[in-house]
């Protein structure tokens, strides 16, 4: 399910509730309606459950990022590594298995931060000494703005 649609229906259900209580329907009425809507908020957990197997650090940082605000989040510094330093002084108490599954969590996200930072620091090396790549993006800083209102 897109969370766009989700949101559409959201609000329609969230409309239908309202008109149903400004009309004072009966309970029966009433009822049906916020069981749809509780089945809603369902649906959209068990996504975000789902979800949250497959990608944590998708979930944290949003489904409704788009790949370029996550780039640059990170870019900026945020790194789910911490996030989790943080979040682990706050779970408590967690079993053995636990604690060994959330160790091996960080170890695991260090190294592929790591492996991103470096990967990272290959490619502006590459655009840092591409003479030809640094001309062009010369050119196109040297535009002028076109987004300005003509008189």
């Amino acid at each position: 399910m897109e969370y766009g649609r989700w949101l559409d229906e959201h609000q329609q259900l969230i409309n239908d509730l309202r008109s149903t209580v400004n009309s004072h329907m009966g309970d029966n009425e009433l009822c049906i309606l916020v069981g749809g809507v509780m089945a809603h908020y369902d649906k959209v957990f068990k996504l975000k459950s789902t979800g949250a197997k497959v990608d944590v650090f998708h979930m944290l940082s949003g489904m409704w990022k788009t790949l370029a605000e996550r780039c640059f989040m990170w870019l900026g510094g945020f790194r789910s590594f911490e996030l989790m330093k943080i979040l682990g002084n706050h779970l408590e108490p967690l079993t053995d298995q636990q604690l060994i599954s959330i160790c091996n969590l960080q170890q695991s996200s260090q190294q592929a931060e790591d492996a991103l930072s470096q990967g990272m620091e290959a490619l502006q090396l590459y655009y840092t000494r591409n003479d030809r790549l640094q001309k062009i993006i010369q050119n196109i800083l040297q535009l002028p703005n076109h987004d300005k209102k003509c008189a």
